[in-house]
């Protein structure tokens, strides 16, 4: 693989940059409140016992970029993951070009191929997607990630703590 340039000509310097709360993004706003705690907090929990981290991330568009490329150089900005075990999955929904892409970081790809990340699209967002149901498909994709990523990493990270620490606070 070439080295990663520096130089903001390389399309980086267009992707969005993380807020405050790093594990969501959402500049459309469909995210309700209690499904952002949930990704924030069971985040949390999941990275503290083995640097996993599931991003989601909500835009308008892309823009003149794919929403493939628009992932990857998003994934690799932010450092999504624990750098080591290249842990990190990023889940992006772009509402107005009607598209959404599921990039995992490559120590996730040995063990989730294409088929099974397709099929948990399919299972758990496509529908929801389709109809404008954004909060709903992406909750239910988010559980399934998160159950799925705390599996792989030996975690015993459960949803229902992220849930619960959102109501706490």
């Amino acid at each position: 693989d070439p080295p990663e340039s520096d130089n903001a000509d390389d399309g980086e310097a267009d992707v969005v940059m993380p807020g405050d709360d790093f594990y969501y993004y959402d500049e459309v706003g469909v995210l309700s409140d209690a499904l952002k705690g949930e990704i924030y907090f069971s985040n949390k929990r999941l990275f503290e016992d083995c640097g996993a981290q599931i991003v989601v991330v909500v835009l308008k568009t892309t823009g003149t970029a794919s929403i493939d490329d628009y992932c990857i150089r998003l994934f690799n900005r932010w450092g999504i993951g624990d750098r080591e075990k290249n842990n990190g999955f990023l889940l992006l929904l772009a509402i107005d070009d009607e598209d959404y892409y599921a990039c995992p970081g490559s120590g996730l790809k040995d063990v989730m191929s294409p088929q099974e990340i397709s099929a948990m699209l399919f299972d758990n967002l496509e529908s929801d997607f389709a109809a404008g149901r954004y909060d709903s498909g992406v909750k239910r994709m988010y559980e399934a990630l998160f159950q799925r990523i705390a599996s792989i990493c030996g975690s015993g990270a459960k949803i229902q703590e992220g849930a619960e620490a959102n109501r706490l606070n």
